[in-house]
Parts: C-alpha cells; sequence; structure tokens
C-alpha cells in the first residue's frame, strides 16, 4: 500500500513464495491493475527465482534507472481499489474466512 514496488521487493516474505502467487491472489480478488503491476515488474529482474534473491533484487533496483518500474511502482502505490476488491471478496467467502 505504501512503499511501492521498491517496498514490496525490498526483502523476503516468509517461506519465499514465488511472485506468482502474490498475482494470483491479486487476481483472484479482482485487482487485476495490481496483479499486472506484480506480473510485470518481477519479469524486469534479468535473473531467475528473484522471489529467493533480496540483495539481488535490490542492488538491480538501485542501479537501474527502470522508468518502466517506476510507473508500475505509482501505478500500484496507494490504489485504494484493492482495498475496496478485498473487503468485497472477503464479505462474499465470509464462511471460508471463519472456517479457516
Amino acid at each position: 500500500d505504501n512503499g511501492g514496488l521498491e517496498y514490496f521487493y525490498a526483502s523476503d516474505f516468509p517461506e519465499n513464495p514465488p511472485y506468482q502467487l502474490f498475482v494470483d491472489a491479486y487476481r483472484r480478488i479482482g485487482a487485476m491493475s495490481a496483479a499486472e503491476c506484480l506480473h510485470k515488474s518481477a519479469q524486469m529482474f534479468p535473473f531467475e527465482n528473484a522471489h529467493l534473491h533480496a540483495a539481488d533484487r535490490q542492488k538491480f533496483i538501485e542501479k537501474s534507472s527502470l522508468s518502466d518500474f517506476s510507473a508500475l511502482s505509482n501505478k500500484i502505490c496507494g490504489d485504494k481499489s484493492v482495498w475496496e476488491k478485498l473487503s468485497a471478496y472477503v464479505a462474499i467467502h465470509e464462511t471460508e474466512f471463519r472456517a479457516a
């Protein structure tokens, strides 16, 4: 929500899930624009399995002047529609969340 994609890619997530998991989650709730931003930005890293290499991601972002990356970051950062879509998704699937 804040810090943009630079913050998203700054460190590893617990258990290092592939970024496709996040893309799929955004798509599942209907946040297609955010999903596309994540998908496109993850493909910009010039090495495989970027989700496993925090230091390499950081170096790449710091050393690159990626106007395309920045544009995607600006597009997703603060996108309130993501929260609206998440809220609607939870409301529709409320019983599933309660069972978990």
